[in-house]
């Protein structure tokens, strides 16, 4: 599987990103230097907008409770076994692609 999601310019550093797979699932995609990480949207606490949250190092913290989440492996540094699932990408020509599924939720 190699899906289309977004072209790299369009994804600032360290600011979230929100793009939907063809299937309807919601992921956020997070650009440190010249790699993208790709994580489930949806926080598995009570469903918080994780593209509304804020980056700082290698996690993610949800906007409405403060979960926090590695941007790698998707786990939930707030709730051990509460992980987001995660995305494996490729930049291709400058464009975004996941290529597979790495972890599910």
């Amino acid at each position: 599987m190699k899906e289309f999601i977004t072209e790299l310019s369009r994804i600032e550093e360290n600011k979230p990103f929100t793009a939907k797979l063809s299937n309807g699932s919601e992921i956020v995609l997070v650009r440190k230097m010249d790699k993208i990480y790709a994580l489930s949207a949806i926080c598995p606490h009570m469903g918080g907008p994780m593209g509304e949250g804020e980056v700082e190092g290698s996690c993610i913290t949800c906007p409405w409770h403060g979960w926090q989440f590695d941007l790698e492996t998707g786990t939930s540094l707030t709730m051990p076994g509460d992980d987001l699932s995660t995305y494996k990408t490729l930049i291709e020509d400058g464009k975004v692609y996941i290529v597979e599924n790495q972890t599910p939720n």
